[in-house]
């Protein structure tokens, strides 16, 4: 359970630990949770200044993870930096190996690549990821670096499945 009075009350360290065992749960109470504030926390200040291709591009969800949002949560991932590889390569949400499940995630995104880098492109694995009743916001006006404008971005691999239902 993340939020106050929770197991953790940092959404990011919460899915970088559930995301190490199969099918967790992960619950999120109601509050705003700053990604960039909290990979500060996790990773240092200088992280996004020092951010580079080799960096870790933002929650990396995988091995059946399912998080639940409670409704009034809100995520936000507003970079107002200058690092250019943060504007093309950090994604919050990136998918990986066995799949996931966002469910009711209400994330808004600024100046950054995608709000979740859904790119299996070369993947063998049989994975299932799940976008249920999500609400994206993706507002790259600003971003001299990477001009997309998708929520949702990437490729599907050979054994996938993708749902995207309820979803703005």
């Amino acid at each position: 359970i993340v939020g106050e009075d929770g197991d953790y009350t940092n959404l990011s360290k919460a899915i970088e630990d559930g995301c190490k065992n199969p099918f967790t749960k992960i619950f999120v109470k109601k509050g705003t949770y700053d990604i960039i504030q909290e990979f500060k926390e996790l990773y240092g200040e200088s992280f996004f200044e020092d951010f580079s291709s080799s960096s870790q591009q933002g929650w990396v969800l995988s091995n059946k993870v399912h998080i639940i949002f409670e409704h009034g949560s809100k995520v936000i991932c507003h970079y107002d930096g200058n690092n250019a590889n943060v504007k093309t390569l950090f994604s919050p949400i990136n998918a990986y190996v066995g799949g996931l499940t966002l469910e009711g995630i209400d994330l808004s995104c600024k100046n950054c690549r995608y709000c979740s880098h859904d790119d299996r492109w070369d993947a063998s694995d049989a994975y299932d990821n799940n976008y249920i009743n999500c609400k994206f916001r993706m507002d790259n006006t600003e971003n001299d670096a990477w001009t997309s404008r998708q929520c949702i971005g990437g490729g599907m691999g050979q054994c996938g499945n993708i749902l995207i239902d309820g979803c703005i």
